[in-house]
């Protein structure tokens, strides 16, 4: 049995399936997760540094991966670490220039549940300063990536129930396109 999640933009429903095990998942992980543990607030320099260190997670979905790709492409990233994660699955949809910055987790990296394990899960524990989930939809492994990493930005674009795994949230009005988001998070990380 799925279950589906609807994201409505432009008067157009984009769903993502998220099956009853998955969220039986991240039900457990709901309660079992230390909710004191929470990252020590995060600060912005006013000479425009931003921060040093930036993972971001590809959406699961061509279409956003697509317009993600073409955002990041735009962005400067020198004097910064910027790592992309994406499935190995979707490695294949990498242009060349982003082949050279992407770690892949492919179906051994997930538990049971169809969510990240705990290995998976430590190689991302306290090794950035900012952790950005790009995918306009929930998806239950990219959030839970983002949450577990511990960066001191953790910042997301879905607002529908995900105080919890994001500590920023790039809010976007129905009429607000995907890149407008983007630039948002881009002005905040100083890129």
């Amino acid at each position: 049995m799925d279950l589906q999640f609807s994201l409505s933009r432009n008067g157009v429903n984009s769903r993502m399936k998220i099956s009853l095990m998955t969220r039986f998942g991240l039900w457990i992980e709901t309660l079992t997760s230390n909710k004191a543990s929470r990252a020590p607030a995060g600060k912005v320099s006013s000479s425009g540094e931003g921060v040093s260190s930036i993972l971001f997670i590809l959406p699961p979905e061509e279409e956003h991966y697509r317009i993600a790709e073409h955002f990041l492409k735009s962005i400067s990233i020198s004097n910064k670490t910027i790592v992309f994660l994406c499935s190995s699955e979707q490695k294949h949809l990498a242009s060349p220039w982003l082949t050279k910055y992407i770690f892949t987790y492919s179906e051994i990296n997930l538990n049971r549940w169809r969510l990240p394990n705990p290995e998976l899960i430590s190689k991302l524990q306290n090794a950035f300063d900012a952790v950005v989930d790009m995918s306009p939809i929930f998806y239950p492994i990219s959030a839970i990536l983002t949450k577990k990493s511990n960066a001191l930005l953790r910042i997301g674009l879905n607002d529908k129930d995900t105080d919890e795994y994001y500590n920023i949230i790039s809010k976007k009005n129905r009429t607000d396109s995907l890149e407008k988001a983007y630039i948002n998070i881009q002005q905040l990380l100083g890129l």
